[in-house]
This record gives C-alpha cells, sequence and structure tokens, in this order.
C-alpha cells in the first residue's frame, strides 16, 4: 500500500470526555494518513500500514459535528482492546506541549489550550 489519506468509522466503545454530546454505540469518523515506515507524510496524524491493519480499537480525541468528526491535536492511540482508562490523559498532553514549547519560542503556551473540549 503506497501512503494515503483513509477515513476510519466505527462505533464508540468508552466515552471519556465529551459533554454529553457523544454516546456509547454512536457512529464516529475521522480521516487519518496510512503509510510505510521511511515514507511519513510532513504535517499531519498518520499511522503505519501494519499497525492500522492489526488495530482492533483506537482512542482519539475528536472534534466536529456527529458523524464526521477530526482528530484533535492530531491525538489518537492504537489499542488491542478498549481501555477503562484513557491512555493520555490532559495533563500528559500539556507536558508535551510544554516541551515543544521550549523547542520553539513561537510555540503558544500549552495552559488551557485543551478548554476547547468544555462544553
Amino acid at each position: 500500500m503506497s501512503r494515503g489519506q483513509v477515513r476510519v468509522d466505527g462505533c464508540v466503545v468508552r466515552v471519556f470526555r465529551s459533554g454529553g454530546r457523544l454516546a456509547l454505540g454512536d457512529r464516529v469518523g475521522f480521516k487519518l494518513w496510512v503509510c510505510q515506515s521511511g515514507d511519513e507524510p510532513t504535517g499531519p496524524a498518520y499511522v503505519y500500514y501494519e499497525d492500522f491493519i492489526r488495530a482492533t480499537h483506537m482512542e482519539a480525541y475528536l472534534h466536529g459535528t456527529p458523524p464526521d468528526y477530526e482528530l484533535a491535536a492530531y491525538e489518537f492511540a492504537i489499542l488491542s482492546a478498549p481501555s477503562d482508562e484513557p491512555t493520555m490523559n490532559v495533563g500528559q498532553l500539556e507536558r508535551l506541549l510544554a516541551g515543544f514549547e521550549r523547542a520553539s519560542l513561537r510555540t503558544p503556551k500549552p495552559r488551557g489550550w485543551w478548554h476547547f473540549w468544555k462544553s
């Protein structure tokens, strides 16, 4: 498979944060680049083809209008089974963003960047 954008469609089996906009059983879909190692795109979130075809579940931070979503901050994880806790929490995301800020003075402050999730 050459690299390219695919639409990932699925059914919600766990909800960690939604403000009531997303429920168990809801259909969701979003676009994601699939590629081979060494052929990664610059910019969009991507997953390696081998990992993608083995995946049975994904965890993703999404925004948009149901059922069509986009990845929020390109954050997603490939999982082998549903998890009872999120694999990456807001604190971890803020620390990750703070690391990017140290690398570049032009990056906005990470404090509260995730507040768009509040309804």
